[in-house]
């Protein structure tokens, strides 16, 4: 199977975001953003709580903010057939990847 795939970068900070679709379905399988390191925490968590349908767990927050300070490097999750990973990606940037466990991996 073939996906297809989206990706947006937006200004004037580098922001880039980008969904991965089933090529039968159309369904979002993946989406993925990334910030730069110096992104307001609140913004972080604003969009990943959207990302997760409003569904963040303070788990998965904790996560969030100790990648975002450089305690670790990757934080993964799944929680209710919704996984995902939150990780320092080169050039002091932080990418978040969520995606539905019964469709994609």
């Amino acid at each position: 199977m073939h996906d297809n795939y989206v990706v947006y970068n937006l200004s004037p900070d580098p922001v880039q975001v980008s969904y991965v679709f089933d090529q039968s379905t159309d369904e979002v399988m993946k989406s993925a953003v990334t910030f730069p390191e110096s992104t307001d925490s609140l913004l972080l968590r604003v969009t990943l709580n959207g990302m997760l349908a409003g569904g963040l767990q303070r788990d998965v927050e904790a996560g969030l903010l100790a990648v975002q300070q450089g305690q670790v490097q990757a934080y993964a999750f799944s929680e209710d057939q919704i996984a995902g990973i939150i990780r320092r990606e080169q050039g002091d940037r932080i990418s978040i990847a969520v995606w539905d466990d019964a469709l994609y991996y």
